[in-house]
């Protein structure tokens, strides 16, 4: 069996997540709501879960001020497998080569250092401060569906594949976790943009703009804050002591 260009089998199997999220609509979300009944929850490490329309879920401490935040240190990002892969795509998961991961971190990093040194408010800082949040960006539950094979580029390719967005901004200091969005994306043949026209670079271009619109969310989500006060408690209640 031949082997695909570079990229070729990651594009195959993500590239749709740009079109998934770019034809997302978008309501205002105006006040934060945290959720009540079934999908009310609490994280494990103090985060409520709040009404949201623009990613799969978010997160909040309640009771966090993020006034005092200037400038932000972005952490290395990680990319994670869903099950493990195996050559011959056992359970549907066929692996990456290495350089496909480093690229898919690379370009991860660079989208989100990239969002907040050129539209944000926010500084990149290179140390924990004060007045610093900690980003971290990950990349969980990767699924890889197509095989590698094909050595055409310009071919039309039915894909599948699946992959979770991750994103924390945490305290540099103290490591308190204060925000977090999660957006999982699942790619189908025979949906909208199921069937892709893939060529040279192309694949790694849509991966770019998958990523920078999560980066994009969360950097507007943590302007939003900067200027909301004190977070409120869920019901309007201080925890008890």
């Amino acid at each position: 069996m031949s082997r695909a260009p570079d990229g070729r089998r990651l594009g195959r199997a993500l590239a749709l997540a740009a079109c998934a999220l770019a034809c997302q609509s978008e309501p205002a979300e105006g006040p934060i709501h945290w959720e009540t009944g079934r999908r009310a929850a609490v994280t494990p490490d103090g985060l409520h879960r709040i009404v949201s329309y623009r990613v799969g879920s978010a997160w909040l401490r309640p009771g966090a001020s993020f006034a005092g935040y200037r400038k932000v240190l972005i952490a290395p990002v990680s990319v994670a497998y869903a099950t493990p892969p195996r050559p011959g795509g056992g359970r549907g998961n066929f692996p990456l080569r290495p350089d496909e991961m480093d690229r898919m971190r690379r370009t991860f990093q660079e989208v989100l250092e990239a969002e907040f040194a050129e539209d944000s408010p926010f500084e990149l800082a290179t140390e924990p401060g004060p007045d610093v949040l900690l980003v971290t960006a990950r990349i969980v539950d990767l699924v890889v569906n197509t095989p590698p094979g094909g050595e055409r580029g310009d071919v039309l390719v039915g894909v599948t594949g699946s992959m979770t967005g991750i994103l924390d901004a945490a305290d540099s200091e103290t490591g308190m976790p204060l925000a977090r969005i999660a957006d999982r994306r699942v790619l189908q043949p025979g949906g909208p943009g199921a069937r892709l026209r893939l060529a040279g670079p192309s694949e790694w271009v849509a991966i770019r703009l998958s990523f920078r619109r999560w980066a994009r969310l969360l950097r507007e989500g943590l302007e939003e804050l900067v200027t909301a006060g004190p977070l409120p408690h869920p019901e309007g209640r201080a925890p008890q002591e």
